[in-house]
């Protein structure tokens, strides 16, 4: 799994097209939920947190909270590995 840990902010990056946001060190808002990236790819949040753990998809995570990138959700969906 690729991991990218800013120490100053306590932030990690994780999952797909992360070398993009290594290079620009931002992740694109909006920002989702687990919940609600669960409702939008139509999945249980126990499903969602397979796909994070492999890597699949990109999230923030900073303290105890998991938020998921918007695009990053899209571009899962896109490539229809879901179907």
């Amino acid at each position: 799994m690729n991991k990218h840990r800013d120490r100053e902010r306590g932030v990690s990056m994780e999952g797909a097209g992360i070398q993009e946001h290594l290079e620009t060190g931002y992740v694109s808002a909006p920002l989702l939920s687990v919940a609600e990236a669960a409702k939008y790819l139509g999945v249980g949040r126990k499903i969602l947190m397979q796909i994070i753990e492999r890597g699949q998809i990109t999230v923030v995570r900073s303290g105890g909270s998991t938020l998921v990138e918007k695009r990053s959700l899209d571009r899962f969906r896109e490539q229809g590995t879901l179907t």
